[in-house]
């Protein structure tokens, strides 16, 4: 999947910039998002081919992320 167009989603600031700068590091093209909530507002502007999510986040959750995403 080198190139693909990944969105990164986890509220774990750490987490998410260290794995982020590794997936640059492959040349894939990564957009970052700390809670659900902006993770839904990326993917109303945007497509991906790929969205890595963290399931247990404050507020908006992944399980709801995709629940929103289904309807």
């Amino acid at each position: 999947m080198s190139g693909s167009r990944l969105l990164l989603v986890d509220d774990d600031r750490t987490f998410r910039l260290s794995t982020a700068a590794l997936l640059r590091q492959d040349g894939h093209e990564v957009s970052e998002a700390a809670d659900g909530q902006r993770a839904v507002e990326l993917l109303e502007e945007d497509t991906f081919d790929l969205i890595l999510l963290d399931l247990k986040m404050p507020g908006l959750d992944g399980v709801r992320v995709v629940e929103v995403l289904r309807k």
